[in-house]
């Protein structure tokens, strides 16, 4: 069984207050960029006379589906966020918790850019 490295308690109350401003810092950026994406989204699919694909409207449900999608990607981005910011703090599972960290974000990018996908099937 390993054994947690030995830290002073200095060195993890600085590890602890680096974990919450990451955690703070990555979802407080991640709803910034949310808000101006999806707000974006909403705008152009509102707008009429534009559709995507060209020539062929997208009906309410895509629509729909194109938001959720996009939502489902900043949630998986979040819950990576704390999991980064947990990382700080338990090095003992540092490993573990950056590698989830990596899957989560590259998961969550990849849904977000997946739903792109929902007008053209």
């Amino acid at each position: 069984m390993k054994q947690e490295p030995k830290q002073s308690k200095s060195n993890r109350a600085i590890n602890l207050v680096l974990g919450i401003f990451f955690t703070i810092g990555w979802i407080a950026g991640l709803c910034f960029f949310g808000v101006f994406v999806l707000m974006g989204d909403v705008f152009a699919l509102a707008a009429e006379g534009e559709t995507l694909p060209p020539g062929k409207p997208p009906t309410q449900t895509q629509d729909n589906a194109f938001l959720i999608i996009q939502l489902v990607g900043f949630v998986l981005a979040a819950i990576a966020g704390i999991l980064g910011g947990a990382s700080f703090y338990c090095p003992s599972h540092r490993k573990r918790l950056l590698w989830l960290f990596w899957t989560l974000l590259v998961a969550g990018v990849l849904v977000f850019i997946s739903a792109i996908f929902v007008f053209f099937f």
